[in-house]
């Protein structure tokens, strides 16, 4: 919690520091007393004693009934106990003691951000903070990712605010870079900005992996991948939450330059670093193995299922006579990018990460936030052969894109019907059957002859899972759903 330090620092000298105006009578060994009890009610706090911490807050107040950082320090102990009422009651006399108070007006930030579509006045209390003192950093990160969470992209000048007050901050022009490499609302996608943010992250915290993994992922993609290897080979030798994403750009170098040696150690050093549970999740076979082998496997004891996974993997090496397995630097490489990006919601990822150990990387994705058009000649015979499945259904999967009053226009729409080109064109970037809310479609050209995946996410945020298929009996012309469908496929 940064606003530790922030109080820590302020309360090395109370009187001076932070202003506190001594209780009528008060003497310099009450100050004392107030001040070295404040700080053991902070320390307590940052390590989640809280009746300790509320001890030491009440004895202060006992001391000096004004002593505003000290009645924040015990909206802090309700906050963190979720008694959010008695939190905003004790923030505000805070404010009481001491008007225009930064740490008391963060807090009542802190207080209607956990609270129910109140999110405006936490927007309004974390601008109220640093508008009162300038230097208060944590109201611009708190800021910062309310607009996030609500998708305003004032983020990213809430956080070039924090970078104009605090140009060395340990975050902020990483979270800059974040922005500027993917967008934020449509808007802002800049990979010049995004590479130059990330390096003055780094000149103010070299030790920043976020900043490491991003930046060696922009150099990989732009071909300076000497650079991009001497980024992120500290990343990979140390736990944190960049080592997988740091390992996978790290491999997917390797791949290309066809090194599977050395894409193979480290992924290997990875894998037996885990925790058994996330390790099992790399030696599972149940999404690869078919027939007698995955039976075998799911009647193992868990102890025997590691070898059963070595001996699968070694009878698929496509080149035993090298040290490596690239079959087995694939799956590795499959399993680590499902839990980085579709593991965040659900362990150990969501359905889109089912299909992805299965099959990899699609030939096409489109998504709701992110429309894009089938342009591939095989992806395309993709999408028209199952346009073609869908029979009868077609015209009602048509009206369902809202293009009604555009086909009343054109001649023949009841009557003659369209053309093949003017079917397809309505289709391309929608799943073949319609889906509501929030949405992807993947297309694989080489599985089944041609599938379109498609999955929905039922909460924002939350896990993806299968759609369920309006005239399912016209989709390989069976009743099944998607998910059992790939899984016969497999």
């Amino acid at each position: 919690m940064n606003w530790f330090k922030h109080y820590l620092i302020a309360s090395i000298t109370i009187v001076v520091c932070l202003g506190e105006s001594p209780a009528a009578g008060s003497t310099a060994k009450d100050i004392s007393r107030v001040d070295s009890t404040y700080k053991s009610g902070l320390a307590y706090l940052e390590s989640g004693k809280y009746e300790n911490a509320e001890r030491c807050f009440q004895a202060a107040l006992e001391i000096n009934s004004k002593h505003a950082p000290s009645y924040v320090g015990l909206g802090h102990v309700y906050l963190n106990r979720g008694n959010l009422k008695e939190a905003e009651k004790t923030f505000r006399e805070a404010l009481r003691k001491r008007k225009n108070y930064a740490p008391a007006l963060n807090g009542l930030g802190l207080v209607f951000r956990e609270t129910d579509k109140m999110l405006d006045w936490a927007i309004k209390y974390f601008r109220s903070a640093y508008q009162a003192d300038r230097r208060f950093i944590e109201a611009y990160i708190n800021l910062a990712q309310v607009y996030r969470t609500i998708g305003d992209t004032k983020e990213l000048d809430t956080y070039e605010k924090l970078t104009k007050v605090d140009p060395g901050h340990s975050d902020a022009w990483f979270q800059i870079g974040r922005i500027y490499t993917y967008g934020e609302a449509g808007r802002y996608r800049n990979v010049k900005k995004a590479e130059a943010a990330y390096r003055r992250q780094l000149e103010a915290n070299p030790q920043h992996f976020g900043a490491r993994t991003h930046l060696g992922q922009i150099l990989k993609e732009s071909g300076r991948t000497d650079e991009a290897m001497e980024l992120l080979k500290p990343v990979v030798a140390v736990a944190n939450a960049f080592q997988r994403r740091a390992l996978l750009e790290m491999a997917e170098v390797h791949q290309t330059a066809r090194d599977h040696d050395l894409a193979d150690a480290p992924l290997d050093a990875y894998v037996a670093s885990l925790e058994p549970k996330e390790r099992a999740v790399y030696y599972d076979l149940s999404l690869v193995a078919i027939g007698d082998e995955l039976t075998r496997f799911r009647e193992a004891a868990e102890e025997e299922r590691n070898a059963l996974s070595e001996a699968f993997w070694a009878g698929r090496d496509p080149a035993p006579a090298t040290a490596a397995n690239e079959r087995w630097i694939e799956h590795c490489r499959r399993v680590a990018y499902a839990r980085e990006h579709f593991g965040e919601h659900q362990f150990p990822w969501d359905a889109r990460g089912e299909v992805y150990v299965r099959y990899g990387t699609p030939e096409h994705i489109s998504t709701s936030e992110n429309i894009r058009f089938e342009t591939a000649p095989k992806v395309l015979a993709v999408k028209e052969r199952l346009m073609n499945q869908a029979g009868e259904a077609l015209q009602h999967l048509l009206l369902s894109r809202r293009m009604v009053s555009f086909y009343r226009e054109m001649d023949g729409f009841t009557e003659k019907g369209m053309d093949d080109q003017e079917t397809l064109s309505t289709i391309l970037g929608y799943p073949v059957y319609p889906v509501r809310g929030v949405w992807q479609y993947w297309i694989y050209t080489r599985v089944g002859g041609g599938v379109e995946v498609t999955f929905v996410q039922e909460r924002t945020p939350g896990p993806y899972k299968y759609a369920e298929m309006p005239h399912a009996g016209h989709w390989f012309g069976s009743t099944r759903s998607q998910g059992e469908i790939l899984a016969l496929q497999c």
